[in-house]
């Protein structure tokens, strides 16, 4: 089956519906399960999750197709909201009227390789939904990656320990029947959230058969090289079928093509800078965007004032310059420390993370 790219027109769930029929897409089981990305509360046309309208489409071909036991899931991370609002803010619920909506973190799990997964990915088809999204830690957040969500929370959490090699360790174990990308719009820069910059009016699906050559078609799509993104690349190691043998259908990509700006190795503000990490799991990722949100509120002419100074968790993936001031953060990043501070735990309390933030911008300031 050959790969797309459909350009939308008018209706989300009509394009994808037409999209869909194009592809001749046909499920080879009865029960449906779809896993889209929620990964956080947020509104419904957020670039950072898949919009909801793009699963009511598969869900709307499906039922005019004669399938009706159609499951969708996902295990958002439980910050702020419970799950259940999350699916509720994030459309979700809307959507899923007369289909079930399940937080799969619930459900039961098949152990392989050392990996817990939920059964339902091996009973039933399996249909996955991603968004067109850039990753401070991976480059891109596609396909691929959208699979972290169907880890156990322990998982999610390992996972991150080589998370390239793990992301395609997943990838062979389990793909869908069918992968769909949302561009309906897009995040570029330091994605997955917040730190990310949305890209509109992108109006783009991208969808296929083929797990691996479908991701690679998005990052031709967005001007990245995915031969050096290491877990595309180390798929295709693994036996994954790539793009170079595939047939694209749909609109010419130089035609939908839009280059994103890619993740940088920090974020900084004056000389209070944070360095990103392969190695920060999903518990301090959330530390981590609270001290940049925390950071964001001081004024620059304070933060221009202090030494220069780095905030990691995880172990960073470049070397702090030296003279810097160094503070690490939890378990992984105390070990990389090496004499400079450290506050340790997993995760770090958040509550004294940040007290020494205020502690560093007040005995600092020059």
């Amino acid at each position: 089956m050959a790969l797309i790219i459909k350009k939308i027109k008018n209706s989300i769930t009509e394009s994808v519906k037409k999209m869909l029929e194009e592809l001749k897409y046909t499920p080879a089981k009865e029960k449906i399960f779809i896993k889209p990305n929620i990964a956080i509360p947020t509104w419904p046309t957020s670039p950072y999750i898949t919009n909801p309208l793009v699963v009511a489409g598969v869900i709307d071909y499906l039922k005019e197709k004669g399938f009706t036991d159609i499951l969708v899931g996902d295990g958002p991370v439980p910050i702020d909201f419970p799950v259940e609002e999350t699916f509720s803010v994030c459309g979700y619920r809307e959507i899923c009227k007369g289909v079930k909506l399940v937080n799969i973190d619930l459900l039961s799990k098949k152990k392989i390789n050392s990996i817990y997964l939920p059964e339902i990915v091996f009973e039933r088809e399996y249909i996955n939904v991603s968004k067109l999204k850039s990753h401070y830690q991976t480059t891109v957040s596609l396909g691929l990656k959208n699979q972290k969500g169907l880890l156990s929370p322990e998982n999610k959490n390992l996972f991150h320990r080589n998370l390239h090699r793990n992301i395609a360790e997943l990838a062979s174990v389990i793909s869908p029947s069918l992968s769909i990308i949302d561009g309906t719009n897009g995040l570029e820069g330091n994605g997955p959230a917040e730190l990310g910059k949305e890209v509109t009016n992108l109006n783009l699906l991208l969808g296929g058969t083929t797990f691996l050559a479908l991701d690679q078609l998005a990052c031709t799509v967005i001007g990245v090289d995915y031969k050096k993104v290491d877990h595309l690349r180390f798929a295709e190691e693994r036996g994954l079928k790539g793009l170079e043998s595939e047939i694209i259908t749909g609109e010419k990509v130089e035609k939908v093509f839009h280059q994103f700006a890619l993740p940088s190795s920090y974020w900084k503000k004056g000389n209070l800078y944070y360095y990103w990490s392969d190695y920060t799991c999903s518990k301090c990722s959330l530390v981590e965007g609270r001290i940049i949100e925390k950071i964001d509120e001081i004024p620059l002419e304070i933060l221009e004032k202090i030494p220069p100074s780095a905030f990691i968790t995880g172990t960073p993936k470049n070397n702090i310059p030296e003279g810097f001031n160094v503070y690490c953060l939890g378990k992984c990043a105390s070990l990389y420390c090496k004499g400079t501070y450290s506050l340790s735990g997993c995760p770090p309390d958040i509550n004294k993370v940040l007290n020494l933030l205020s502690t560093v911008i007040t005995d600092n300031k020059e």
